[in-house]
């Protein structure tokens, strides 16, 4: 897009100019208003992270990227500030197509496993420490004053990891065009973008815009998991914690069972968007067939898990070595 004073390039090129400019070109963009501005430098993230002390979160695979410093085995894993960084700064790990969008769901996955670590440990309540490890590293519009800031950590008082939505703005990575400079790869916004940014600015229901991206899967913070305990024996908590801590919306397990399936299974909507995202769900399960919702009750990339007494998929895994990394295939 047109940035003001730079000419043609991509929206990360308004930072050369600060937050001022940031700001007013994802105004042209989006025709969203922008009221203020709060940014936090790399040390003020891992402020953030070293204030919760330190988040916990499960991934699918192992994931090394040495340009990032990351290097991470599957499984369920205590992330340290810096690990926490490498996370979501890494677009070089095995197995992503577009790297961009990865790292995008990844960020995403983080966020949410962030919110289940903070709801459920009551670290919110320790609002006055996360803001003196954030404050020293941020920059600030004028009209933000730190009271402000600490009325809306604390208005996380209460809040559910359901009341925060993920969605990535609808685009095309292979899309190029003719510069001064030559031909440049960039994203082309989707029809879509301009329908998911006005009901943005309306304040309307978002639908299904925006939660997938080309050739990479759901990110599990956009895939709702329904928890059903058929006698379980404690092993659907046990799930339900792994799910949480993988940045799934993973709901309170219950022993309703509306989906009409007797075994232990990962029951889908049927639609191409329940069945991506039960791909997603048993890449952390393993072991568990999938079936397709016959009762209707699912929809979107909505997806139930039914835990039995012979459920025989993946448990909770124990905490790795930090930086034990994994076997990764070759690329």
């Amino acid at each position: 897009m047109k940035i003001p004073h730079v000419g043609f390039g991509k929206i990360t090129s308004a930072y050369e100019e600060g937050e001022y400019r940031v700001a007013n070109v994802v105004n042209r963009l989006t025709g969203l208003p922008i009221n203020g501005f709060l940014t936090v430098n790399l040390a003020g993230f891992e402020g953030v992270v070293r204030a919760l002390g330190g988040v916990d979160i499960c991934v699918d695979r192992a994931m090394v990227d040495p340009l990032a410093g990351l290097d991470i085995p599957a499984g369920c894993q205590h992330l340290t500030p810096e690990m926490a960084l490498s996370f979501v700064r890494a677009r070089h790990v095995c197995g992503d197509a577009i790297p961009d969008f990865s790292r995008i769901s990844r960020q995403q996955q983080f966020l949410r496993a962030v919110l289940s670590n903070v709801l459920s440990t009551g670290a919110v309540f320790h609002a006055d420490s996360i803001i003196d490890q954030v404050l020293p590293n941020l920059r600030v519009s004028p009209n933000i004053k730190p009271a402000d800031i600490l009325y809306l950590v604390n208005q996380l008082r209460g809040l559910s990891t359901g009341a925060v939505d993920f969605r990535t703005v609808p685009g095309n990575p292979y899309a190029t065009v003719e510069t001064d400079a030559g031909t440049v790869d960039i994203v082309q916004l989707e029809p879509e973008a301009k329908e998911l940014f006005k009901r943005l600015r309306k304040g309307l229901p978002l639908g299904d815009l925006g939660i997938e991206t080309a050739q990479t899967p759901p990110s599990p913070a956009v895939v709702t998991v329904n928890m059903v305990d058929a006698g379980s024996n404690g092993i659907a908590v046990q799930v339900h914690d792994l799910l949480a801590k993988a940045g799934f919306l993973a709901q309170d397990a219950t022993t309703t069972n509306p989906y009409g399936v007797d075994g232990p299974a990962i029951v889908f909507a049927p639609n191409p968007q329940g069945k991506a995202a039960a791909d997603v769900v048993q890449g952390y399960l393993g072991k568990v067939p999938q079936v397709r919702d016959q009762s209707g009750t699912l929809e979107g990339n909505q997806v139930a898990v039914v835990v039995t007494p012979d459920y025989a998929g993946n448990p909770v895994a124990p905490a790795p070595e930090p930086g034990s990394g994994g076997e990764t295939p070759a690329c």
